[in-house]
């Protein structure tokens, strides 16, 4: 039997910006990065998922703003490391 090659494309395609980013700081980024903040957002959705159990829930506006700021530096992160 012949070895098969098998090649994987990066994502070259993002959902667009659906969580309402600046423009500005939207095209900044690269196709990594805005994914990965679509992606970070999305599953940072559910706060039971990540807080320990007896933890009382955030209300949602502050649950909102701690997914903001971890799927920003997530994509600030992976646009930096795109770089190298």
């Amino acid at each position: 039997m012949k070895d098969q090659i098998v090649t994987f494309k990066p994502a070259t395609k993002v959902l667009g910006n659906i969580h309402h980013v600046p423009v500005k700081q939207w095209r900044r980024w690269c196709v990594t990065a805005r994914w990965t903040f679509n992606n970070v957002m999305l599953q940072l959705f559910d706060q039971t998922k990540i807080t320990h159990p007896n933890y009382e829930r955030a209300t949602l506006e502050y649950w909102q703003t701690i997914r903001w700021n971890a799927a920003w530096i997530a994509a600030d992160l992976a646009q930096i490391s795109s770089k190298w």
